[in-house]
C-alpha cells in the first residue's frame, strides 16, 4: 500500500519523468528512490519513524547503485535523478541530525 501510494504520488509530482517525456524512461530502482525524496521533500507532517525509514531506504538504494552501478544501464535521465537523490539524501540526514541530535 506504501510502495503504490509513494509511487502515485511522486507520479503526480513529476509526470514529465515518469511518463518518459525526457525521452526516456527512469531505471525502477532510480524511480523508486526518486518518489521517497518526493514523499520528503513535500510532505512535512511526516514522523520521525517514517522520515527515518525514507532515508533508510534510500541510503540502501544509493548503496546499491555505488557498489553495483556499473552492471545498471543507466540513462541520462537516471544521472539526474541520482544526483537529486543524494543530494536529497545529504539534506535530509543534516536536518534529521538537527532536529533530533542523532549523533
Amino acid at each position: 500500500m506504501l510502495a503504490s501510494s509513494l509511487m502515485e504520488n511522486a507520479w503526480k509530482n513529476s509526470p514529465s519523468i515518469y511518463e518518459g517525456r525526457w525521452g526516456v524512461f527512469p531505471h525502477d530502482m532510480v524511480a523508486s528512490g526518486y518518489a521517497l525524496v518526493i514523499s520528503l521533500d513535500k510532505e512535512n507532517d511526516l514522523s520521525f519513524e517514517l522520515r527515518t525509514a525514507y532515508i533508510l531506504s534510500i541510503s540502501t538504494i544509493l548503496q546499491e547503485i555505488l557498489v553495483n552501478g556499473k552492471l545498471f544501464v543507466f540513462n541520462q535521465v537516471d544521472v539526474f535523478l541520482i544526483d537529486q537523490i543524494i543530494l536529497s539524501y545529504f539534506h535530509n540526514c543534516f536536518e534529521l541530525d538537527e532536529k533530533h541530535q542523532l549523533l
